[in-house]
C-alpha cells in the first residue's frame, strides 16, 4: 500500500529593491591612432606620390610627343615641306630622323621629361626654314587677293562720273589716283622678286608686308571716298519791298487822319482868308 504525501507550496520570496548609482563618465576624442607629426609625415607622402605620378605621366607624354614629331616631319618631308628644301637638305633632315627614331628606341626608352623636351626642339629647329618659307606659300595668294581688291575699288572710284561722288572734289580723286598708282608699281615689283624665287630661299617680301600695303591704301583712300554730301543750304528769307523813288522812307501812311501837309502845300490845303471888316483911312 502506498501512500501519497501533500506539501504546502513555499511563499514566494520577496524581491529586494535594488538601488542604481549613477557615475560620471569622462570621454576623449583621439585620433586614427596616429599622432598630430605622423599625420602630417603621411600627408607629405602623399603629395610626395601624386607629384611623382605626375612626373611619370609627363614624362611618358614628352616620350610620345618627340615619338609623334619623328613620324610626322618624315611624312611631310615627302609630301608638304618637299618643295621647300633642297635636295642635300632633305637627305640631312631624313638621316637626322633615322638616328633619333633609333636612339628613341634605345638608350632613349628610358630618360627624363628634359631630355625629350630637348629633342624635339633640335627637330622643330631643324626643320623651321621649311616650315617657314611654306606658310609664307599658303598666305601668299590670300594677301595678294587683297591688295588687288583695294586696288581695284579705289581706282573705279577716282575714275568714276556717278552723280554719288559728284561732291567730292577733282583734286581728292587724283590724290587716290595716285595713291592706286603707287601700289600698283610696288605690287608689279614685288610679284616679279617673288616669281624668279625658288621655294627653297626666303621671299624678300612677306605675306603680312603685302597686306600691310592693302590696309595703307585703305587708309588713305577710304576716308575720301566716304566723303560725306554737304548739307543743302537753306533759302533766305524774301527781301521787302523797296519804297517808290521821292517818297520818304518813314512818311506815315496817306490815310492817317493826323497826316501833315507837305512843305509848300499849305496854301493849297487851305484857302487864304480875307477880312471882314474895311479899315477906314
Amino acid at each position: 500500500m502506498m501512500w501519497t504525501l501533500w506539501s504546502t507550496p513555499a511563499e514566494p520570496e520577496k524581491k529586494k529593491s535594488k538601488k542604481v548609482k549613477r557615475i560620471a563618465l569622462s570621454v576623449q576624442s583621439k585620433g586614427a591612432g596616429i599622432t598630430a607629426q605622423e599625420l602630417m609625415e603621411a600627408q607629405e607622402a602623399e603629395g610626395n606620390m601624386q607629384l611623382m605620378d605626375k612626373l611619370i605621366k609627363d614624362t611618358a607624354e614628352a616620350m610620345n610627343a618627340l615619338e609623334a614629331a619623328v613620324y610626322k616631319y618624315r611624312n611631310d618631308l615627302s609630301e608638304r615641306l618637299s618643295a621647300f628644301f633642297p635636295e642635300p637638305d632633305k637627305e640631312g633632315l631624313n638621316s637626322q630622323l633615322t638616328k633619333m627614331e633609333d636612339w628613341l628606341y634605345d638608350e632613349g626608352f628610358d630618360c627624363e621629361k628634359a631630355v625629350y623636351d630637348a629633342k624635339l626642339k633640335e627637330l622643330k629647329d631643324a626643320f623651321a626654314a621649311g616650315e617657314e618659307r611654306c606658310k609664307e606659300a599658303e598666305l601668299r595668294p590670300e594677301a595678294l587677293g587683297e591688295l588687288d581688291k583695294a586696288m581695284a575699288k579705289f581706282a573705279a572710284f577716282a575714275a568714276s562720273a556717278e552723280e554719288v561722288y559728284a561732291h567730292i572734289s577733282a583734286e581728292d580723286k587724283k590724290k587716290v589716283a595716285d595713291e592706286v598708282a603707287q601700289a600698283q608699281a610696288w605690287l608689279a615689283e614685288t610679284k616679279s622678286k617673288l616669281d624668279a624665287l625658288p621655294p627653297t630661299q626666303a621671299a624678300p617680301v612677306k605675306a603680312a608686308d603685302i597686306s600691310a600695303k592693302a590696309a595703307a591704301l585703305t587708309k588713305v583712300c577710304e576716308p575720301i571716298m566716304n566723303t560725306p554730301k554737304p548739307m543743302p543750304m537753306e533759302p533766305e528769307p524774301p527781301a521787302e519791298p523797296a519804297a517808290p523813288a521821292g517818297e520818304a522812307a518813314d512818311a506815315p501812311p496817306a490815310d492817317s487822319a493826323d497826316a501833315a501837309p507837305a512843305d509848300g502845300e499849305a496854301g493849297a490845303a487851305e484857302p487864304a482868308k480875307k477880312d471882314d471888316m474895311d479899315i477906314d483911312p
